[in-house]
């Protein structure tokens, strides 16, 4: 007999004419298929300073993914030139059980920095602009941001790509991911690490305390 196979989601579109008191208060108005990324955000002077670095193509992001006893996590933070108005998230991976990996955990991460980007951009009317994604998941990279592999529904974690191409192709600003070796902190004097691996540092702390 003839089914649907429904292979991903869309925007609920929201009334032309709403209008927000806050940053926080769109947020919450968002749905339920995003909000669950940017539901545990600390964020300054109404995202601003992030926004305006997106417009400028400053903008960066790192996020880091965390898994333990069948239960993943993540975290991530967007920062301009500075780490002044910085936006830290952190977001539970959904799924049962038996679908969580530390792979997921890092696309999860990856999945809701795009969302919460979008939402921003959305707030502030962000036409055009760019993020530099850093993440040291390589194969969640490489599978996410990948021009020619083939995604199959029944893949493990099909439902996240799915979504962050999602986010990918639809996206009105330009994203550049690159990779970062993580942990460094373990062979090198922190104070000695470059910006990317401090911030990954950051984040598989937060991460870390997070899953605890």
């Amino acid at each position: 007999r003839d089914y649907w196979i429904c292979s991903g989601y869309g925007d609920i579109l929201s009334s032309p004419s709403a209008s927000f008191n806050s940053l926080q208060d769109y947020l919450h108005s968002r749905p339920s298929c995003e909000y669950w990324c940017i539901a545990n955000i600390g964020a300054e002077d109404e995202g601003n300073i992030i926004a305006e670095a997106i417009r400028n193509r400053v903008a960066i992001a790192v996020c880091d993914g965390s898994f333990k006893d069948a239960y993943g996590t993540a975290a991530w933070v967007l920062e301009g030139d500075t780490s002044k108005g910085r936006i830290v998230g952190r977001v539970i991976a959904p799924g049962n059980s038996s679908d969580h990996s530390a792979y997921r955990s890092e696309l999860s991460g990856i999945l809701a920095v795009m969302v919460m980007v979008k939402n921003l951009c959305s707030y502030h009317n962000i036409t055009e602009g760019s993020v530099e994604l850093a993440c040291d998941g390589l194969s969640a990279i490489d599978k996410a941001f990948s021009y020619v592999s083939l995604l199959h529904i029944d893949e493990p974690n099909f439902d996240i790509i799915a979504a962050i191409k999602h986010q990918w192709q639809y996206s009105f600003i330009l994203w550049k991911v690159r990779h970062v070796r993580g942990h460094q902190d373990k062979h090198t004097e922190i104070n000695n690490l470059d910006r990317w691996s401090w911030l990954n540092v950051e984040m598989d702390q937060l991460v870390k305390a997070y899953i605890d």
